[in-house]
Order: C-alpha cells, then structure tokens, then sequence
C-alpha cells in the first residue's frame, strides 16, 4: 500500500478498530506520524522525510499491529 488509498484504507481501518493514530506536517521538515493521542498517551511516534511519505501506511499499519495485536486477532 503505497498510494494515498492506501493510507485511507489503513487510517479506515485503525479507525474502525478504535485505534486513535495522527498525521503531523511540519511544512519544511517532514511528517510526524503517531499512535495515541495527547489524552491517553502517545505509544509510537517516528519522522517521516516528504520522500517517504509512501511508507507511512506500512509503517502504521505494521506498528499497529505490534502495539495492538488483540485488535487484529
């Protein structure tokens, strides 16, 4: 999943399993992509460069289920 769908699919899918996850642009210096939230805490975080915005959803899709595996079970 490299494409935007593929991040649409993969934010449907965290959503529909009550996975909270953010997007973050930072205009000159990236992405900063995470799970959690402010309220609960965040439980992953990493830095995307503009360039690899393609591996976004792998990168959530794969920290999600390593972070949540009963969610995917």
């Amino acid at each position: 999943m490299s494409d935007g769908l593929g991040l649409i699919l993969v934010l449907q899918n965290l959503y529909a399993r009550e996975i909270n996850a953010s997007i973050v642009s930072d205009w000159d210096d990236g992405f900063t992509v995470g799970l959690g939230n402010e309220r609960d805490g965040i439980v992953a975080s990493e830095h995307f460069e503009v360039d690899e915005l393609p591996t976004i959803p792998e990168w959530l899709e794969r920290k999600a289920r390593e972070i949540y595996p009963e969610a995917f079970g």
